[in-house]
Parts: structure tokens; sequence; C-alpha cells
């Protein structure tokens, strides 16, 4: 299956071809330990995204894994996509994945469940030359027929915004590498907050330096705040680029959406 580009290329980026890149969130660590079950692997028509289960037939992810065309990167000109204008898909399929021992190996024992999109109402993506240049409201739930059994949802919202320079955990789905070809393995790792965003139409942050950041594949996955009091669900990947001299991931901030995320856990349609 082809995997969902969305989100990577942003106007005047480009990426490295080398394996070496500290440019994925597999520079942490693989979940051996199913730490973070709550992370699944999510498919379309379109390709591979990640998501987390914030209810027991509700995943998170992102809008743009869902909105934007296979052939996006090809189109000449601006093109601005909202869920009024793009073919949204409306169905995905959601693998959650135990990690276990099998003969001396660690293998991944996936359950699979079957929803529906829906997609936030403000989503707009604008894309210049196959090149995205910004995403607004990059949230969507894929709203499943049957509960996930035996995992825990993460579904805390924060009552704060992050902040520059906190710590928070990363988890997706994306390779290890650049051109790495072993997507589908769960891995986490820290990073810290370099910015956040709070204009009018974009509520962000991003991670401009350190060791873990995302790629192909992550997009959908969360960023979580983890203390001794609990853990948080502050994010949601929307893709990478580089900037600035370096590496840059970003992720839309829970915490400006978490009415429209209550709401969805509250629908009808799962419950």
């Amino acid at each position: 299956m082809k995997v969902l580009l969305a989100a990577l290329l942003f106007s005047g980026s480009g990426c490295s071809s080398t394996p070496e890149s500290y440019f994925a969130v597999a520079k942490g660590v693989d979940d051996y330990t199913n730490r973070y079950r709550s992370t699944v692997l999510v498919y379309t028509p379109a390709g591979s995204c990640s998501g987390v289960l914030i209810a027991p037939r509700l995943v998170l992810s992102s809008a743009h894994c869902f909105c934007l065309p296979m052939d996006f990167a090809s189109r000449a000109g601006t093109w601005v996509y909202t869920t009024r204008n793009a073919k949204c898909e409306q169905k995905a399929s959601v693998r959650a994945f135990r990690y276990q021992q099998e003969d001396g190996k660690w293998v991944g024992v996936p359950e699979s469940y079957e929803g529906t999109v829906v997609a936030h109402e403000s989503f707009r993506s604008e894309v210049q030359d196959g090149k995205v240049k910004s995403h607004w409201a990059d949230l969507a739930v894929i709203q499943l027929q049957e509960a996930v059994a035996g995992i825990n949802p993460d579904g805390n919202m924060p009552e704060v915004e992050v902040k520059p320079n906190e710590s928070l955990v990363v988890v997706g789905f994306g390779p290890s590498a650049e051109k790495a070809a072993d997507l589908g393995m769960r891995r986490f790792g820290r990073n810290l907050v370099t910015e956040v965003i709070t204009t009018r139409d974009i509520k962000e942050f991003r991670f401009t330096t350190g060791r873990v950041h995302v790629l192909s594949g992550d997009s959908g996955g969360p960023s979580f705040r983890e203390t001794a009091e609990g853990r948080w669900l502050v994010g949601i990947s929307g893709g990478f680029t580089k900037a600035r001299g370096g590496h840059e991931s970003w992720f839309t901030s829970t915490y400006y959406y978490r009415d429209w995320i209550e709401r969805q856990k509250r629908d009808p349609s799962v419950n």
C-alpha cells in the first residue's frame, strides 16, 4: 500500500536521502513493552497514517490523512482543500498492535477494526505546486463499528497549552529513518518543544531541534505530556519538513480543539 505523504512537503523544503538521518520517531524506542498500545495504525485507500484511541470506539488522527488527494504532490498551482470541496475518505481501517515474543523474535499481533471518518469541519489545507503551505484544524476521528478490546484509551485532554522547552513524548508507526523500509512498527521518543504557534487560524507546536522527529506514516500519531500525575494527549502529528537549516516536525494542539474532541467522544454513534 502506498504510504500517504500528506504534509511532508512544505515550500522550500526537501528530504535528506541518508538513512542515518536523525529525522524519525524511531530514533526513540521500539514499543515492545506495549506502553503505547493506544497508538494505532490507520489505513485508507490513500495510504497509511497513525492515530490514537481516545475512547473504546473512537480514534483521533489528522484530517489531511483523509482529505488530501493522492496526486496532490503532482498538481501545479495553488490548491485549497477543505471538508467542503475535498473528497475526504469516508471509511478507514484501524489495526491495534500488541507486541510479543515468538521463537525468540518480537512480532506484532494486530487486531483489525473498521470505521467511519469524520473530519473537523474547519479543516483547511493550502497546497502550492505540490508543497503543503499550511494546515488548519488538522483533526479527524474514526468512529469504529465495535469497541477495541484490551486497550485503555488515551483521551485525557490537557488543561493548559504546552510551553517552549517542555519535554513531550511522540508516538507513531513511521519508518526508522528516511528511505527505510521498516514502516509499521510502533515507536516512541521524547523531544523538547521549540515553538508554540497560536494565530487566529493555526494552533500548533513544533520541534525544530533534537533527535526525535516524525516521518511519513507518523502523521496522525499522538504527542503526550507525561508526569507523575498521569498522561495527557497534547498534540496530533501534522507533518515534517526541513526548515531553518535543520529538521522540523509539528503537531496540531489538542488544547485549542478540546471542546470539539470532547463532543466527538460524547457522540451517540460511539457510545
